[in-house]
């Protein structure tokens, strides 16, 4: 039978929506990317994703990056997603063109799952249609985006799905629907942001226990059918992420960034007065036509989702004893709580005794969450809009929540004709700025002001909006005789107000401009035979972070989730400035750590103080800021392989860190500190070391060839931080790798003419891979075995 062309009404909207919205994302320019902001888009995720894609395009998969902190593992680094199969677009595609169409596809994939879902619990289209536009089109998503954090987003777009899957595999317990939870699992966090893995490994259990557990006969067949279902999706998940998972957690285990104390942990938690954005989007600014004046940045504090979404999930409340509204309504209040962080006793209790609460920080992302369960809430509330056996609850509901709209409005309006701002709101706005909150933006004198007369007008009208479309949306639940209509106007009212906010921040901007800064530098860099590294604004604010990335020029600094400690600790033992606990690590301005680092270029702001003895090679390479910087050769820069002769064995890291000062006072041929057992190292003289040489043949990230020519038994140095996935050969036979001078990376050579290999080759890597192996083989053997199973079950029916 045709279906009622009526039927497809609901999805106009939508469909609008996104063709509005993530349309001329799809046929963006070339060289331009959905993300508007000089943060972490183009400093981090843009630059990392390049070199990394580019670097396994070119032959290698990239497993060590030589570009930042002096080199450093590159699979740790898993917000970029390397092994997140979405991702291998950025094989095929130009990194731009593959950010916009990943956007999208994400879009899609959460809008999607989230209709998926609802629909799977039995309800109307128009319920799946306003659940998924609640949930894919609110603030988080789209401002997390803007400023760049693609792994968020990515992540995300996955739960819905998810949630719609394992409602599958209670319906139908079969390999295939395990399977499929499985994949999606493995995605999800390979997507690349495990704050989000480590909730639903959280929720999913509740909700199991919640909908999937008879409790008529707890411990039946059924739960131990539930347990094998789903804890073999976990373990097959688990397996097909080991090639991510354990590479990640050894390095975490060599970072310096492990446990966090409170305030590092609180840091970009949700400020409870941000509550307010619910109904009132731009109640503290926008960064669009008044700065965001409050708390933290406005992605992590924004958590919009349509007053039609509020009205909706209030309306699913009243009949609040249905086992999914409390759970759902269960789910958001414990959320809320916690992502206010040092707003919420609830949070400092977690902190207290829960495990690895204290390893993430910028918890308010987790409010993304949140929109998700008032989705799923919106959706209950307009499928009982449409159920007459309800209809006299949410007629009561309407009136009274009609009637404070309609009160709210009048009683406000009259801000919208006010010249000045209200005193009160000088002090609402001094108090939300108070001493020892986070707020990153000042304004001071007559900025302050002009923030104080835009905040306030910006404030009220869109208050206003929210009140009048509160009171529509009552009077659509309330007057309209036919009810799916009303529905479908309800639909049409959330898109329309959620377009009004996010066409805003769906902003394409030209990525040319974030490279100019290193393709200027590289043009600038005379060619050299042997590799070297250089140094940049010595790494104090305002920092240009990632940005040499874009050609590929190696730096001592950078930004990163995780330093290698021992990285870490050298700077920190030589130049006395403790390393921070931010992805920033500052890199002191110091020749002599310099000449160590192998840095033979470095930049200097126009007219500030260089060496003597360096030479100048290029003036005014670039501006930044509105400053002129130089270009200049470090003459006294060591190579990065050379011999040492006189070493001093120690027994572990921090013996080797107090050696540090003997190093800056000795130097490196003279004060070498070497972390495990060697032969004995005669003594040789000038002549004899004259004679000695050390060339770089090939230098490929993660591979170093060298020829060495050695007059006694030494200790070749690389100026490389050490990992224990280095693994090395002389001349084809294996040899030891041990850590030299706290962060350097140090073999025993015997006399006489070697080549030497050096190459990271982690096993943690290997045996990720091989039981990622080993769960795709479980999965292809499982899907074979159903697909022969099904003919034959077929014929055995007939």
């Amino acid at each position: 039978m045709t279906r009622d062309w009526r039927s497809f009404l609901p999805f106009l909207p939508l469909a609008l929506l996104f063709a509005l919205l993530y349309g001329p994302v799809l046929c963006a320019p070339s060289g331009h990317a959905p993300a508007t902001h000089d943060a972490d888009f183009y400093l981090y995720y843009f630059p990392m994703t390049q070199v990394a894609f580019g670097m396994w395009r070119d032959g290698g998969f990239p497993l060590w990056n030589p570009y930042i902190y002096a080199g450093m593992p590159m699979l740790p680094s898993m917000e970029i997603g390397l092994l997140y199969p979405p991702n291998w677009l950025h094989l095929i595609l130009p990194t731009e063109r593959a950010f916009c169409l990943l956007y999208v596809l994400h879009i899609a994939l959460a809008g999607s799952g989230m209709w998926l879902y609802v629909r799977g619990r039995g309800r109307s289209n128009e319920a799946a249609i306003v659940s998924a536009i609640a949930y894919t089109f609110a603030a988080p998503t789209i401002l997390h985006f803007d400023m760049g954090l693609t792994s968020v987003v990515y992540s995300s777009a996955w739960v819905p799905l998810i949630f719609a899957l394992i409602d599958h595999c209670l319906r139908r317990r079969t390999f295939l629907a395990m399977s499929l939870l499985s994949l999606s699992l493995a995605c999800q966090f390979l997507a690349g942001f495990p704050m989000f893995t480590l909730l639903l490994a959280l929720a999913i259990p509740a909700y199991l226990l919640c909908f999937g557990v008879q409790w008529s006969a707890p411990f039946g067949r059924n739960t131990l059918a539930l347990l094998l279902l789903f804890g073999s999706a976990a373990v097959i998940a688990l397996g097909l992420v080991t090639p991510q998972l354990l590479p990640t957690w050894q390095h975490l285990l060599l970072a310096h960034r492990t446990e966090l104390g409170y305030e590092q942990a609180t840091h970009c938690s949700f400020p409870a007065v941000n509550l307010l954005t619910f109904a009132v989007p731009d109640a503290l600014g926008n960064d669009r036509r008044c700065p965001y004046w409050g708390e933290v940045d406005l992605f992590d504090a924004n958590v919009y989702c349509g007053v039609t979404t509020l009205l909706l999930a209030g309306l699913a409340l009243v009949q609040w004893r249905r086992r999914e509204v409390l759970f759902w309504s269960a789910f958001t209040l414990l959320l809320v709580a916690f992502s206010l962080g040092k707003d919420s006793v609830f949070y400092d209790l977690c902190f207290l005794f829960l495990p690895v609460v204290d390893w993430f920080r910028g918890i308010s992302r987790l409010m993304i969450f949140v929109n998700f369960a008032l989705a799923v809430l919106a959706g209950i509330g307009l499928e009982d809009s449409l159920s007459v056996s309800r209809r006299r609850g949410l007629v009561r509901y309407g009136i009274v929540v009609g009637a404070l709209a309609l009160l709210g409005f009048a009683l406000t309006a009259s801000w919208l004709t006010l010249t000045e701002p209200p005193v009160w709101w000088q002090n609402f706005f001094d108090w939300v700025r108070r001493p020892g909150r986070e707020v990153f933006t000042q304004f001071n004198g007559e900025a302050r002001q002009t923030v104080l007369h835009a905040g306030f007008a910006m404030m009220a009208r869109s208050l206003s909006i929210s009140l009048t479309t509160t009171a529509a949306g009552c009077f659509l639940v309330l007057v309209a005789k036919r009810r799916r209509f009303a529905a479908t106007m309800l639909v049409g009212v959330l898109a329309g107000e959620l377009y009004a906010f996010d066409s805003r921040y769906v902003i394409l901007m030209d990525t040319a401009e974030w490279g100019s800064l290193a393709r200027a530098v590289r043009e600038a860099l005379p060619p050299e035979t042997q590799p070297y590294r250089v140094a940049a604004f010595s790494h104090a604010p305002p920092v240009p972070a990632n940005r040499f990335l874009y050609a590929r020029i190696e730096d001592v600094g950078g930004h990163e989730n995780f330093v290698i400690e021992r990285y870490s600790l050298f700077l920190y033992k030589w130049s006395g400035i403790m390393p921070k606990w931010q992805t920033y690590l500052a890199v002191p301005d110091d020749h002599q750590l310099y000449d160590v680092l192998n840095v033979k270029y470095y930049l200097r702001p126009r007219g500030q103080w260089h060496r003597a003895d360096d030479s100048l090679v290029r003036p005014d390479v670039f501006r930044w800021k509105g400053t002129a910087f130089d270009l200049f050769r470090n003459e006294s820069v060591l190579p990065r392989a050379l011999l040492v002769h006189r070493v001093q064995a120690v027994g572990g890291v921090e013996s080797a860190a107090q050696c540090v000062p003997q190093l800056f006072e000795q130097g490196v041929g003279e004060a070498t500190c070497l972390e495990g057992k060697i032969g004995e190292l005669p003594a040789i003289g000038q002549e004899d070391e004259a004679r000695e040489s050390v060339a770089i043949d090939s230098y490929s990230p993660g591979r170093i060839v060298a020829s060495v020519r050695c007059v006694a038994p030494a200790v070749l140095l690389f100026l490389e931080n050490f990992d224990p996935g280095w693994q090395a050969t002389i001349d084809g036979r294996p040899t030891d790798v041990l850590p030299a001078n706290v962060f350097m990376t140090a073999l025993e050579v015997p006399a006489g003419d070697h080549e030497v290999v050096l190459a990271y080759r982690p096993r943690s890597f290997v045996v990720g891979g091989m039981l990622a192996g080993l769960s795709g083989v479980v999965l292809l053997a499982g899907w074979v075995f159903a697909a022969w199973r099904r003919p034959r079950s077929v014929a055995g029916a007939s």
